[in-house]
């Protein structure tokens, strides 16, 4: 961590002058007061930790995820769209691969391997298997009984869909509220899971800082953006319910008839 002008925790809302180093190289101010608190988060930060997101928004695949998207391969889910999906068919249809090579191909989108794939490619295939792993691991859950079966960059992928359709990856505020986005979720699963370090008093605090985020990084840098920077935190705050954190992410993110709700 670094010491530069103070700002609130995101943890917890603490003023304090220590920030993220690595974040600080890509021109985010991502304030932590103790390492405890960046150890907390760390293990959902650390995938986006000094990295400006810009042109890959999108972290790879966990060991986990990769795993469990191998696992189930070949698992059709009915998408938003109306229309049947597996693993293997949006793979197959990104990259233009056979059936039979698509599954052995999987494992160059996991992290710490060999990323042979266009920026392009690798990302579109992340998202659609978090998109598919998504709604086989929901079934006919609600997505905060579950949450703690997710890995959170699943849910972030819907989150931000929902938020802002077609969300413009490459600006510089995305990158930053995505940071604070990443940090606030996960506070949001530890705390639903029983995690005693966090109180909802600390998640309602690091979701204000979302807000103020995307309202003051999109209004500075395109002043003809406030309505639309409106209207994303209006989405937010439907997503988010702040009174018990819980989420209300509809399934039908991509825009079409809704099949059921998340709602808590």
């Amino acid at each position: 961590m670094s010491a530069q002008q103070p700002g609130k925790c995101i943890v917890c809302g603490v003023e304090t002058n220590k920030r993220c180093s690595a974040c600080t190289k890509v021109d985010h101010s991502l304030f932590f007061c103790s390492p405890e608190y960046q150890k907390l988060v760390w293990h959902t930060h650390r995938r986006v930790c000094g990295s400006s997101l810009s042109p890959a928004p999108h972290p790879w695949l966990s060991k986990k995820e990769a795993a469990e998207a191998f696992a189930n391969f070949d698992v059709l889910q009915r998408m938003w769209h109306g229309g049947d999906e597996s693993v293997s068919t949006s793979m197959q249809a990104i990259l233009k691969c056979r059936a039979e090579d698509a599954k052995d191909l999987l494992k160059f989108f996991a992290e710490g391997e060999t990323h042979p794939y266009d920026t392009w490619s690798s990302q579109s295939v992340i998202t659609e298997t978090r998109n598919t792993e998504y709604l086989r691991i929901l079934g006919d859950n609600d997505l905060n009984d579950v949450l703690g079966n997710y890995d959170i960059y699943t849910v972030i992928n819907q989150l931000w869909n929902y938020i802002l359709p077609m969300t413009p990856t490459a600006a510089q505020w995305y990158s930053e509220a995505h940071h604070r986005v990443a940090i606030l979720l996960k506070l949001i699963q530890l705390q639903k899971t029983g995690n005693p370090a966090v109180t909802l008093d600390m998640c309602r605090q690091c979701f204000r800082q979302v807000e103020q985020c995307l309202l003051t990084a999109i209004a500075a840098k395109h002043t003809a953006a406030v309505p639309w920077a409106d209207w994303a935190l209006s989405r937010l705050r439907k997503a988010i319910d702040t009174s018990t954190m819980s989420l209300h992410i509809p399934l039908d993110t991509a825009g079409g008839a809704t099949t059921r709700s998340t709602a808590g």
